[in-house]
């Protein structure tokens, strides 16, 4: 058993955590300088501030991370796709991502790691973002022999399971 102070602690850090790989070191230290002598700070005032110094829109993030307090679960289904690029289409794969959380918006992490025939590969860092339970991303993999996918690689979201499946190729997520 964790004790809840240590529970609550963590999901503050963990948000905040959430929030300064969202906007970046500079914006989210430069917030907490110009706030560090204030006597009294809203939740609302405190997104202000953090809108100002990163020139973002936060209110998708304030909603559902610190409003709602919703701790989604994902499941990711990865679909071979033709993608229709000019006279020569390449080959890909569609991600579909479904969360038990069917309303709000938030973004989740994913390392993506293709590896080739030759066993070299290439690794990117992506936010996808998922509306109202569902979200969509496209690889491109024209010379990948394998896709590893990673849901927040770092550990730094609140992701409460996450799983990640083959499906039958489609070219849409939507059925």
């Amino acid at each position: 058993d964790i004790p809840l102070f240590m529970t609550t602690n963590y999901g503050v850090y963990i948000v905040s955590e959430m929030l300064r790989l969202r906007i970046g070191n500079q914006a989210f230290f430069a917030t907490l300088e110009a706030l560090a002598n204030q006597q009294y700070l809203s939740t609302t005032m405190l997104q202000n501030e953090f809108e100002k110094y990163s020139g973002l829109s936060l209110d998708n993030f304030f909603d559902f991370w610190i409003h709602g307090g919703f701790i989604p679960s994902v499941e990711i289904t990865l679909h071979d796709l033709d993608i229709p690029l000019g006279d020569k289409p390449q080959s890909g794969v569609l991600g579909c991502v479904q969360s038990d959380v069917p309303f709000g918006i938030f973004e989740m992490p994913l390392r993506i790691q293709l590896t080739n025939d030759a066993d070299q590969g290439s690794v990117q860092d992506v936010f996808v973002a998922i509306s109202k339970g569902q979200g969509t991303f496209i690889i491109q993999n024209e010379n990948s022999k394998s896709i590893d996918i990673t849901v927040d690689p770092l550990g730094l979201s609140l992701i409460r399971k996450a799983k990640v499946s083959k499906g039958k190729p489609k070219q849409s997520c939507i059925e």
